[in-house]
């Protein structure tokens, strides 16, 4: 007779701020394979700030919790751990800001999900009947919202931003995994 085991019980703000973890530790990454001493590894790349608040900083980000939130719903999550998720990007960036920025930005981070969703879901369609054309587009999408412009990137960058999101999807959806395996989400 095998021993059962039994699964955990969390809440769906345990399991967001996990998951938040798993986007900052993304970021460090992303930091790590883009940046060399502090300097981008390409001349498309704006310079590496120690501001939390720029545009690099937000839309890796926003790539990164738009690949989990693409897997919890894959998954069928409901909306609450989304929303958790949520407020915990919005917490980590007003915590670095003053209250006068923090006025400044407040509708600007209510909901600086939804175009940007929409956007990468658009093209994550394109990624499935054309892998380097789409993975070309949503880098050249993500660099376009960082700089507020529309380019074209080198193969080098392109290539180095496609295996950035296939790994980053690689480990949101076997943490989201483990999670739904061993955890039971108790106010889904």
């Amino acid at each position: 007779m095998g021993i059962l085991k039994k699964r955990s019980r969390i809440t769906s703000q345990q399991f967001a701020a996990g998951l938040w973890k798993v986007c900052k530790d993304l970021y460090l990454d992303w930091e790590g394979d883009f940046y060399e001493k502090g300097e981008p590894i390409s001349e498309e790349l704006p310079p590496k700030s120690e501001d939390r608040f720029t545009p690099v900083t937000r839309e890796v980000f926003i790539i990164n919790l738009w690949i989990i939130t693409s897997i919890l719903q894959e998954m069928g999550y409901k909306r609450k751990v989304l929303d958790q998720l949520h407020l915990c990007y919005l917490d980590f960036f007003s915590q670095s800001m003053s209250p006068e920025t923090r006025k400044q930005y407040a509708g600007y981070m209510e909901d600086p999900f939804k175009e940007r969703y929409e956007q990468y879901f658009d093209l994550s369609s394109k990624i499935s009947s054309s892998p380097s054309t789409g993975l070309e587009r949503l880098s050249s999408t993500m660099m376009g919202n960082i700089l507020g412009i529309k380019l074209c990137l080198n193969s080098h960058l392109t290539f180095l931003m496609g295996l950035y999101f296939t790994s980053a999807h690689k480990i949101a959806l076997e943490v989201v995994s483990n999670v739904d395996k061993n955890a039971e989400i108790i106010d889904k």
